[in-house]
């Protein structure tokens, strides 16, 4: 069973893992996501999840191999929706914004970095 904490303005989960507390934060000031982030982590805990909580997996390599996978699979303009949401400027993270500088800009005919199936398009 666990229990949310807080302190400052940050809520915390506080739970036991083989017997020591362990106590991560759920980067929220608001109460009631607290509880909903709770909720998924009991059940989660329930279902035999050991960390239910998220990871801190950088976000640049998921971003470089959803752009490589979307490349191949999505027509050219599915391909720049997409593009476009991930340069958008209200991400937030950082290190999301700077995967997005990275991704493809188009040249002056539109067809930079389009796979051969889609530049045929």
């Amino acid at each position: 069973m666990a229990s949310l904490k807080k302190r400052g303005t940050t809520y915390y989960i506080q739970f036991y893992r083989n017997g020591k507390e362990v106590r991560k934060s759920l980067d929220t000031a608001s109460h009631q996501v607290a509880r909903e982030k709770l909720r998924q982590f009991e059940s989660a805990r329930a279902r035999g999840n050991d960390d239910p909580l998220p990871t801190r997996t950088p976000i640049a390599p998921v971003v470089t191999a959803y752009v490589a996978h979307i490349h191949q699979t999505k027509t050219r303009n599915g391909y720049k929706v997409d593009l476009w949401y991930l340069r958008k400027p209200s991400a937030k993270a950082s290190s999301c914004r700077k995967a997005a500088s990275r991704l493809p800009h188009e040249h002056k005919n539109g067809l930079s970095d389009l796979s051969p199936r889609m530049a045929a398009k």
